[in-house]
């Protein structure tokens, strides 16, 4: 399975979180400096290859609920290969 090089970099930022704890689509846009459209097309494209997935919560107001994104185990068994090799290279 190929992913792309901003994928790697989406898997690496979402290293750390797992199915309670997510990361908001505005706030992993801003600290990859990308459109969160770009962003979503991405994570869409991981979660088909089920390295990520998401959950939403209710923030308590009106409107829709917040999509919180987390690497799965997979995502994470890719973020050790992917740090290897950067390690490595």
């Amino acid at each position: 399975m190929k992913i792309t090089n901003y994928q790697a970099l989406i898997l690496l930022e979402l290293e750390g979180t797992n199915n309670n704890k997510g990361i908001w689509r505005p706030e992993l846009a801003k600290e990859l400096n990308t459109p969160t459209t770009t962003l979503l097309d991405n994570l869409t494209r991981l979660k088909i290859k089920k390295l990520v997935d998401r959950f939403s919560k209710n923030n308590g107001l009106r409107g829709r609920n917040r999509v919180y994104w987390f690497a799965t185990f997979l995502g994470k068994r890719a973020v050790r290969i992917i740090q290897n090799g950067i390690n490595n290279g």
